[in-house]
């Protein structure tokens, strides 16, 4: 049994961000086929507050790249959005296309190099270091001086979409991680929701199911997928017990520290001891582990839920959710992953961008459109209709006060695969704790290097 991990002094304050890589499944898969998607219609309501903006005295016209969106959320933009934006300000045209998040990072790098990026698009919360520095973000500083959504989201979260002080992007809905646990199989078993590391690993012990040898339902599950599901839960667990990926300088990174290494120590210890398998794997086509039955405890964000309730309903009533365990069961982490707008730095409209991007994120529209990709709006004033007035969905908002981020510098965009990599041969058992973590700090420590 490996023991509870020890905790180090809290770090300095921080601003971190990563990124979701993937929305609802089944929306991925249909938008590869769909490819884009435009609007041209007029229709009525007025447009919310777009600070230091103002309406063009003559017509123009700004693009919108959507990336990652359900067929729902394409629909309520191309029937109502977009319309209603246009109404509102019948000299601003917006066309609108979309791509799976796959292809989202090159597809934007790509336009932006050639000069032809769309004026406003979607960007997954590590991008922005990467983008910021390729010198292809307008600085938003100035309009969110003026701009009154702004005291609706918590600090912490519109502070994931800055760098070296200066605002390049806005939050718009926020993926807060914690611990979701099965409250029936938890009864059946005669455990308490666990507060502590130690209590995490004995109910994980009590909860897995086996047969014939062969895992049937995991005790805990640590977000294995096809993307980098598994880099962040161990991020979650590393900077539960007070650890970090980088020095406080963020000059260099720290996965060869005594706190990383007992973190990931500690996560490999549930598969060596058969209460995890790296056999289950969420491949993006159906819902998280544990909301169909196959996981006990799961580490991951607000759309097991949302997931949960697409797929079967039944099981929504035994989920619950907590924040992450710590190694003395206090002051929980709340990690954010926190997906992001920015307007393209080539911009020849950027005043007309600004006032889109701001009605999209204004409380309405934003709390409507992240129903319908089964996300957290990042605007705590968003109306809560039924998706977030649901005793777990306040929790996510008072966590979302206080949640911490990765960090803004331009490695974070490789990072998390590289890193994913090295987990995954850990969890497997063709590495050692300490060779995958000596691994992934050689490869970071180059691409800061070579950045």
């Amino acid at each position: 049994m490996t023991p509870e991990l020890k905790p180090t002094p809290e770090r300095n304050a921080r601003r971190r961000h990563t990124q979701k890589i993937a929305v609802i499944a089944a929306a991925g898969a249909l938008l590869a086929a769909c490819g884009s998607a435009s609007k041209t219609a007029q229709s009525s309501n007025s447009s919310g507050s777009s600070g230091a903006s103002s309406s063009p005295s003559s017509p123009v016209t700004i693009s919108f790249l959507n990336v990652g969106a359900s067929p729902q959320a394409l629909a309520y933009f191309n029937g109502t959005v977009i319309p209603d934006f246009e109404r509102a300000n019948p000299n601003i045209h917006v066309t609108m296309e979309t791509t799976d998040w796959g292809s989202a990072f090159t597809k934007i790098t790509t336009a932006a190099a050639s000069k032809t990026e769309a004026d406003v698009f979607i960007q997954g919360g590590i991008w922005l270091g990467s983008l910021a520095s390729d010198e292809a973000l307008l600085p938003l500083t100035k309009y969110v001086a003026n701009w009154s959504g702004a005291k609706n989201m918590p600090a912490s979260e519109l502070a994931t979409g800055k760098l070296n002080g200066t605002q390049y992007a806005i939050p718009y809905y926020s993926d807060l991680r914690g611990l979701w646990y099965n409250t029936a199989d938890l009864a059946a078993a005669h455990v308490s929701p666990p507060k502590t590391l130690a209590q995490l690993k004995s109910d994980a012990a009590k909860l897995v199911v086996k047969s014939d040898g062969s895992i049937t339902r995991e005790g805990m599950d640590w977000a294995i997928d096809n993307s980098i599901g598994l880099q962040q839960a161990y991020t979650e667990l590393l900077y539960s017990t007070g650890g970090h990926e980088f020095n406080a300088t963020d000059t260099a990174p720290a996965f060869t520290s005594t706190v990383a290494q007992q973190a990931l120590s500690y996560l490999t210890s549930f598969y060596s001891d058969g209460l995890s398998s790296s056999k289950f794997v969420d491949v993006g086509s159906s819902p998280a582990t544990i909301a169909i039955g196959q996981a006990a405890m799961e580490v991951n964000g607000f759309q097991v839920y949302t997931e949960a309730e697409q797929y079967d309903p039944k099981i929504v009533k035994d989920l619950a959710f907590e924040p992450f365990p710590t190694p003395s069961g206090s002051n929980p982490v709340a990690l954010s992953f926190p997906t992001k707008l920015g307007i393209y730095a080539g911009t020849k409209h950027p005043n007309s961008s600004w006032k889109f991007l701001s009605y999209i994120t204004s409380p309405t529209v934003e709390s409507k459109w992240d129903s319908l990709i089964g996300e957290l709006p990042a605007d705590t004033n968003a109306p809560l209709g039924p998706t977030w007035s649901t005793p777990i969905a306040k929790q996510f908002f008072a966590l979302a006060a206080d949640s911490k981020a990765q960090a803004t510098i331009p490695v974070m965009l490789k990072l998390g695969p590289l890193v994913n990599t090295q987990l995954e041969k850990a969890v497997s058992g063709q590495a050692s704790s300490s060779a995958a973590l000596a691994a992934a700090n050689s490869g970071i420590a180059s691409l800061m290097q070579g950045s």
